[in-house]
């Protein structure tokens, strides 16, 4: 996940990894509140991957997004700001940002949230290719294994 403002200053990304879920669900909770889901290891690399490229980077069985990412994602990038101004952001369709949840943690940092309708793609592309094209080249090999 991207962020960027209205002045053209971009944020530390977001990147989602597939990873096999321990079958001991009290080790797969350890991995989720002390490990970002990744298991003990594949801890050391990811610790490395996130100091080289201050990334941040989590682990989840779908590699995919979901709620508990995307308030992950709100506290990391406004719950130390000073709250006296309210801050737009422009999300997609996706499920996992427009649950009850999410919303509310949102309003509590003054982030309103404005869904961009699917047929806007092609509008928001080519701000995707232009952030997308220097992250992947400076990424460390592991990270596209």
């Amino acid at each position: 996940m991207l962020l960027g403002d209205s002045d053209g200053n971009r944020y530390t990304p977001f990147i989602i990894f597939k990873v096999k879920p321990s079958k001991d669900s009290a080790i797969q909770q350890e991995n989720d509140s002390s490990r970002y889901g990744f298991g003990v290891r594949n801890w050391k690399d990811v610790c490395n991957i996130r100091a080289e490229t201050e990334l941040e980077v989590f682990g989840n069985s779908k590699g995919w997004w979901n709620e508990k990412l995307s308030i992950a994602f709100l506290k990391f990038h406004f719950a130390s700001r000073v709250l006296k101004d309210y801050v737009l952001l422009l999300w997609g369709d996706f499920s996992g940002h427009w649950t009850a949840s999410v919303r509310k943690y949102a309003v509590e940092f003054n982030v309103v949230l404005l869904k961009v309708p699917p047929h806007a793609t092609p509008v928001s592309q080519p701000a995707d290719v232009t952030w997308n094209f220097p992250l992947k080249k400076s990424s460390p090999s592991a990270m596209l294994a």
